[in-house]
This record gives C-alpha cells, sequence and structure tokens, in this order.
C-alpha cells in the first residue's frame, strides 16, 4: 500500500513540475528505474562491496523490492521496522511538498 502512496505523490509532483507531454516520463527513466535497479531487483544486496550496501539501505526501492521478495519466497534481507521508518518518512515528505506546492499554487491553471 506504501508503493503506491509514494508513486501517487511522485506522479504529482512531476505533473505540476512538467512543462510539456515530453517530460512526464523523466521520472520514470532518471529515478524510478535506477533506484529499483540498483535496489536489488535481480541479485542480492549482500553481493555488493559494504560501502554499497549501505547505500542500498539508503534507498526505498530496496524496501520495496525486499518486501515483495519476502511476501513470495520468504526471504528478506532488511529489517522490517527501518523499511516501514523510512518508507513513511519518504511519504510524509513527499507529502509534505505536494501540500506545499498546492496550497501555495505553484505552477496550477485556475
Amino acid at each position: 500500500m506504501e508503493i503506491y502512496a509514494v508513486f501517487s505523490l511522485l506522479g504529482i509532483l512531476v505533473g505540476l513540475w512538467a512543462k510539456g507531454f515530453e517530460q512526464l516520463n523523466v521520472l520514470n527513466t532518471f529515478v524510478i528505474m535506477p533506484l529499483s535497479f540498483l535496489g536489488g531487483m535481480f541479485y542480492s544486496i549482500d553481493m555488493l562491496p559494504k560501502n554499497l550496501q549501505i547505500v542500498a539501505h539508503l534507498n526505498p526501492f530496496f524496501y520495496f523490492t525486499d518486501g515483495i521478495r519476502y511476501s513470495m519466497i520468504g526471504i528478506r534481507e532488511s529489517n522490517a521496522t527501518i523499511g516501514f521508518v523510512l518508507i513513511i518518512l519518504l511519504i510524509m515528505v513527499l507529502g509534505g511538498v505536494v501540500y506545499h506546492l498546492f496550497n501555495i499554487g505553484w505552477r496550477l491553471r485556475v
């Protein structure tokens, strides 16, 4: 459920930011896809060097992938509590930014 909230808030932010139809794919190309691939979608992050494992643990998409992997095959690579807190924090930050932009009416046509 949290993944839908994050993607929805990111979609609203891109919709507010984009000046044209061509810019709407920027989020998917430069944010979602690289973070998904770097989040251990096709490999275990235990295969990464220690420095990159720390970076991977800061990636919220790692926790999305880890949660889906755990629900399918029962293998977890991270602490569920840390993932939940990180994802909730991400939702709160993105929600606050969206709320602020709507509140000031940034790039809204009335």
